[in-house]
């Protein structure tokens, strides 16, 4: 029979007596009727459309991917500490020209783009403020969309500055998430060149902190100390604690949060062999006692959940 999350064939066994409970979110985009589910704030997603939305609090998120479901999101509490992550008119002035550009934000909304005119008169950057001061040895890690400006060199150079420096590159790493563009990493700040002008490239940066100063998003353009005018497209700033980026948290003039999703279900055994599909791989844990949370399995940032299997115990498939 069918309660619409997991098939029972009757006749043969075809090894549903050895399953205790099941739920496939990927294909079933429903929770079931015997979950309860909490998240007190909102939260973001992609959705199958490929832009991000926002879900109410107590809304689940089911996550796409190139127009497929990967399954449930399911991430613990954090905050975004870089301020304004989606609006840069606050960085006009003498030398910077600041106005929407024709490229539609990974939200369906407004990217703005940066020009920087007169290189001669500021040969620094831009940035993110935030009201982040890390203690040393935490991790930072954070997120931003980047774009060429037509007319413009199209490269950008990205970094966490704490008002001292960008750090080491031993202590650093960084990557292309999605979107046109190569990586360089040989110094600090990092690069990416060969940006779009009609298209958003999403670069993941982290920094093991080695002062317990303030950190800034800081953006160039071109080149780290640049001489010629330059410009970027810049949305969607992030900068978070932990070791895992986590889904985008848009911001204003304040850091903001996004609390911990919890989802459980009640009466399944103690005693127990587990499988979760996380992220498209498969995860194992003994004595799930039915709560989903960032630490299922032992995941510090548990994502994408495509499905759940309990197993009687030495019955979970090799």
């Amino acid at each position: 029979m069918f309660d619409h999350l997991r098939f029972r064939p009757f006749g043969r066994d075809a090894g549903w007596s050895s399953v205790i409970f099941a739920r496939n979110f990927a294909s079933a985009l429903s929770l079931g009727a015997d979950a309860t589910f909490s998240r007190s704030t909102v939260a973001t997603y992609v959705g199958s459309d490929g832009l991000i939305h926002s879900a109410a609090a107590n809304e689940p998120r089911f996550e796409y991917s190139g127009g497929v479901c990967q399954g449930l999101l399911m991430e613990p509490q954090r905050t975004n500490y870089v301020l304004n992550s989606e609006d840069i008119t606050g960085w006009a002035d003498a030398v910077h020209t600041i106005s929407a550009s024709s490229v539609v934000a990974p939200d369906g909304g407004i990217a703005y783009q940066v020009i920087y005119d007169n290189p001669s008169a500021d040969s620094s950057g831009k940035a993110f403020a935030s009201s982040l001061t890390p203690s040393i040895g935490d991790t930072v890690v954070g997120r931003v969309w980047l774009g060429g400006v037509s007319g413009y060199p199209t490269s950008a150079y990205f970094g966490f500055y704490d008002d001292s420096s960008f750090g080491s590159v031993a202590d650093c790493t960084a990557k292309i998430i999605s979107g046109p563009g190569t990586l360089s990493k040989t110094e600090l700040p990092f690069s990416v060149s060969g940006l779009s002008t009609s298209e958003l490239t999403l670069v993941e940066l982290t920094r093991v902190a080695d002062r317990a100063q303030n950190y800034s998003f800081a953006i160039y353009p071109n080149t780290a100390a640049f001489t010629t005018t330059g410009g970027n497209i810049v949305w969607g700033a992030s900068m978070e604690l932990g070791d895992v980026a986590t889904s985008y948290i848009p911001t204003t003039g304040t850091a903001a949060t996004r609390n911990a999703d919890a989802l459980s279900y009640s009466g399944i055994p103690a005693s127990n062999e587990t499988r979760a599909v996380v992220d498209g791989a498969n995860a194992d844990a003994d004595d799930w006692d039915g709560i989903v949370d960032a630490t299922l399995l032992g995941a510090d940032n548990l994502g994408q959940v495509a499905s759940i299997t309990v197993y009687k115990p030495g019955a979970r498939p090799a």
